[in-house]
């Protein structure tokens, strides 16, 4: 610029001429307006602005809580107790559950034989009825015992075997509301103190416990005999060990006349559930009657309904007699 300044030759104010002109027709400068090279080469066109969609993030669902853990030695709510066979409703039934005095003296689930049910009501028995011999196979489990199905926690009394139900117990809707494996040992007099023998052993030197600690049970001991026309009576002696906590080292009983049940099996017939007396000895009869030769499935069960924190039996002295 100095140079056109100082020299301004005709040329010179001619290229000075159409530069201010092609500034006024690109809009460069409103006419009039001195507008500089280095402005003109500064300027730059107006930056335009697309806005973007808005993205909306999907609705998060909230994961579901978690369900508290239930208690070890939980005690559901009792339901409404299961109704037992009365003598009324069955003519072949004569159940009875007797709590008896301590006394000085020392998969699962094996096939059934096919089971006719009595086809005649028993008679009335006197109140000394004459019985025959006994003819169940060792049934004060004085002639030893196998695992049955190899498992050392059944012990399955020679001549006899264990049936068991494993799933929902249909008496609560909760985790532990499942009838779970039993135990079962034959204990010989020498594996109990000697305090408990009255309590626990009824004849011989030996009975078997059935139990389950904080579980449900449901199970049969049962054996197969062949029975001719004749009127027979079953009878279990057992020991109800159920109780459903300790409180000051002592046990307490099911507040539910219904948690611990006993029932004898015979054929298609029997007991039914029976209610027991608990921590105490107890005696279950049931007398029927066969109007043909037969095999017959026999045996007594166990039922406990809750996974309180004792489900336990110690079950001797099983008989089958016939009446002469």
């Amino acid at each position: 610029m100095q140079f056109l300044k100082h020299h301004r030759s005709p040329l010179a104010l001619a290229v000075l001429a159409a530069l201010s002109l092609a500034l006024v027709a690109c809009g460069g400068a409103e006419p009039g307006a001195a507008t500089s090279v280095a402005e003109v080469a500064t300027q730059a066109p107006p930056a335009t602005w697309t806005p973007l969609p808005i993205i909306i993030p999907p609705t998060n669902t909230p994961a579901p809580t978690s369900t508290t853990a239930p208690s070890a030695t939980p005690l559901p709510a009792s339901p409404t107790p299961e109704a037992s066979p009365t003598a009324a409703a069955s003519p072949t039934l004569a159940a009875t559950a007797t709590a008896l005095p301590p006394t000085t003296a020392p998969t699962t689930s094996a096939p059934a034989a096919t089971r006719v049910p009595p086809t005649a009501a028993p008679p009335t028995l006197s109140p000394n009825p004459t019985l025959g011999e006994n003819i169940l196979p060792n049934g004060s489990f004085e002639e030893g015992f196998t695992n049955q199905n190899g498992i050392a926690e059944l012990h399955a009394p020679n001549g006899w075997r264990i049936e068991y139900q494993e799933g929902p117990t249909g008496f609560g809707s909760n985790a532990w509301d499942v009838y779970v494996r039993p135990d079962t040992r034959v204990f010989p007099a020498a594996f109990l103190p000697p305090e408990e023998h009255s309590l626990y052993i009824f004849e011989g030197s030996t009975t078997l416990k059935v139990f389950r600690e904080q579980g449900a049970l449901s199970m049969r001991l049962v054996t197969d005999v062949d029975l001719q026309p004749g009127t027979y009576v079953l009878e279990a002696n057992f020991f109800s060990d159920v109780f459903e906590k300790y409180e000051n080292d002592q046990k307490v009983a099911p507040s539910d006349p219904n948690a611990g049940e006993a029932a004898l099996i015979a054929g298609s017939g029997g007991t039914g559930w029976v209610a027991n007396n608990y921590l105490t000895r107890n005696k279950l009869s049931h007398t029927f009657t066969v109007t043909s030769a037969q095999k017959m499935t026999v045996g007594v069960g166990f039922r406990g309904r809750y996974a309180i924190a004792n489900n336990g039996w110690f079950v001797d002295n099983l008989s089958l007699r016939q009446l002469q």
